[in-house]
């Protein structure tokens, strides 16, 4: 035991009492306990490797407030479905809120939550109606992104991820405000996405000070308030015109919820994208089976028809089992939330 466990324990004995021979995890030092791993890492890098040592039911120490790291999906279910009034979420709302805005559902609690989820336009019964309408327009866009990716990568080396990404986000804008968005959109994009993994990645509250951060979010909203009052926009089926005249949003709050869709969706739908493809390339044998489903449906297949394809439905979802898009996820016991 270093010198620094050896003042953790001495400092807080009977907290650590509380947990001795019940549950196990790395040994705390002072005065961070395990928060000091998380310094400079991903927050994930080291929760895989306690979760790898100590099991799925880890122990650890943020100062001197115990945490419990759980990766077993039935306790996770409990804690977010069975047992959800019991916790609130105190992280990430406070890093999140300068890159979001208040309006979002995401770092709502409570009654807060319900009343904004209810009211959110993606909660209208026919939202998935239109979701399913979006179908020819997607696979043309994503037609037309395939065809660039194929040209340059025979034409230069093709950074993947990266081209993967501004794919995602053409389908996205296309779906989000009928058209693909120019160069600078998607820059303005990248600071404000850069500027949340910077928040969430830190282990303090960072201030708001970041004036590159500020005019790159300034300019975002922007594109998407000037497309909500744009003729094509209000007479295209996008969600401006779809659910604007229905939901119970202010036009600044549903701008900001548009916008939103973006960090939201962007990067785990690459990383699913991306992780599909590197498995299945892994496994030629259901890459053929895959690509055998694929082509017996069609080059235009209807979204019944994509949705009855086990073989590709599975292969999404063994990706996302073991390279999932949202890697980590904070709640606190209510009985702490402050008043």
């Amino acid at each position: 035991m270093t010198l620094t466990e050896k003042a953790f324990h001495l400092l807080y004995q009977q907290q650590l009492a509380q947990f001795e021979g019940k549950i196990s995890g790395p040994p705390p030092s002072f005065p961070l306990g395990n928060a000091g791993s998380f310094i400079g890492n991903n927050p994930w890098v080291p929760a895989v490797e306690w979760i790898k040592e100590y099991g799925n039911r880890v122990l650890i120490w943020i100062g001197s407030n115990p945490a419990l790291l759980l990766n077993d999906p039935d306790l996770i279910a409990e804690l977010l479905v069975a047992n959800g009034v019991d916790f609130y979420k105190d992280s990430p709302r406070p890093q999140l809120l300068p890159i979001t805005t208040d309006s979002s559902c995401f770092i709502a609690n409570g009654d807060k939550w319900r009343e904004k989820r209810e009211a959110h336009p993606f909660s209208a019964h026919s939202f998935h109606g239109w979701l399913i309408s979006q179908l020819h327009s997607l696979r043309h866009q994503t037609r037309v992104s395939g065809e660039d990716l194929t040209t340059k990568s025979s034409e230069d080396h093709l950074d993947f991820r990266n081209s993967m990404e501004r794919a995602t986000f053409d389908a996205f804008a296309v779906m989000a405000v009928g058209e693909t968005l120019d160069q600078q959109a998607y820059k303005d994009f990248q600071c404000v996405a850069d500027e949340g993994t910077k928040r969430l990645s830190s282990p303090i509250h960072l201030p708001e000070i970041n004036p590159v951060f500020k005019h790159a979010h300034h300019r975002w909203l922007a594109v998407f308030d000037r497309y909500m009052h744009s003729e094509s926009c209000l007479k295209g089926n996008n969600p401006v015109a779809k659910f604007l005249p229905e939901t119970e949003y202010s036009e600044q709050d549903f701008c900001a919820e548009v916008a939103n869709i973006f960090p939201a969706g962007i990067f785990s739908t690459t990383s699913t994208v991306m992780h599909t493809l590197y498995m299945l390339h892994q496994h030629p044998d259901h890459l053929a089976e895959v690509r055998r489903a694929l082509d017996e449906m069609g080059p235009d297949p209807s979204w019944s028809t994509l949705n009855a394809c086990h073989a590709l439905r599975f292969a999404l979802y063994e990706a996302m089992r073991l390279y999932p898009g949202a890697h980590f996820f904070h709640a606190q016991c209510t009985s702490g939330f402050p008043t």
